[in-house]
């Protein structure tokens, strides 16, 4: 596995936006990014993060919500380290593993950004390290489809019971829906409906959490998740559009949220979609 520096970073400061642009990843497959902080500089000082392969953003989110996915998937987290992680090592056969991977190769992407926004830092230091390895690990489609972590505000005005959601989780054809992270104390139930049919029925935090410890995952405090692939098995991941011979069509689906209260914060979504959507 060869782990490369990129670039410097441009505009590393106390609060500022440090830029990092690329084109050393081409054309190889990314198993993920690895940010090396320094000075007074903490994850939690990270107030957005973004990935751009080309113009297309495909990873947007602060430093303490990466941290709580990361720990989420029992990932070890260290005070200077933050891996940024592509390919699946939770997945039960190598081919899935990469199938998160993205192939710059196949998607045709030579210009990578990494955009971290700090804030509160003293005299911060910043660098990336990427762990690569060679194109053309999938064949056909799966070469065109990579991991992507996409958010969506959510401002409920009051206690609600099974509201629908409209959230970002990459509905073009390829793209499948492996889990969804509400970012707060308050939601406190989760319904999923596919074609019209209980997929995921209501289910209590408490409850939920419990059977995510069972599967081996890590429960992040005030954090409600959903894993459609809660055994590893990525061919459990919810597709959004299905092959139909004519085209595709897309899987009707409700996303219905209970809340304790009013508030403000952030669903993200965890997806595998290509540059398409």
């Amino acid at each position: 596995m060869p782990r490369i520096q990129l670039e410097p970073f441009e505009n590393v400061g106390n609060t500022s936006v440090a830029v990092l642009t690329t084109e050393r990843l081409w054309p190889n497959t990314l198993e993920q990014l690895v940010l090396v902080l320094g000075g007074t500089f903490t994850k939690a000082m990270i107030t957005r993060l973004q990935i751009r392969f080309g113009t297309k953003t495909v990873w947007d989110l602060t430093g303490p919500e990466l941290v709580d996915l990361n720990e989420f998937e029992g990932r070890v987290q260290t005070a200077t380290v933050l891996t940024l992680p592509f390919m699946n090592t939770r997945a039960r056969t190598l081919a899935q593993q990469y199938l998160f991977a993205p192939d710059f190769r196949a998607l045709g992407v030579r210009k990578v950004q990494i955009i971290v926004d700090i804030t509160g830092a003293t005299s911060p230091t910043l660098a990336c390290f990427a762990d690569v390895v060679a194109p053309g690990l999938l064949a056909g489609a799966g070469n065109s489809v990579f991991r992507q972590l996409l958010n969506t505000p959510l401002t409920p005005s009051a206690a609600v019971s099974d509201q629908p959601q409209q959230l970002n989780y990459g509905q073009a054809k390829g793209a499948r829906l492996r889990a969804l992270h509400f970012f707060s104390a308050l939601v406190t139930e989760l319904k999923i409906k596919r074609d019209g049919l209980d997929f995921f029925e209501g289910i209590a935090l408490a409850t939920q959490n419990a059977l995510l410890t069972e599967a081996r995952w890590t429960p992040q405090t005030s954090v409600f998740s959903f894993v459609a692939d809660e055994d590893d098995n990525t061919d459990k991941t919810l597709t959004s559009i299905r092959d139909d011979g004519a085209g595709g069509s897309l899987v009707p689906q409700q996303i219905l949220m209970t809340t304790s209260g009013s508030g403000s914060f952030r669903a993200i979504a965890d997806v595998l979609a290509g540059l398409d959507g």
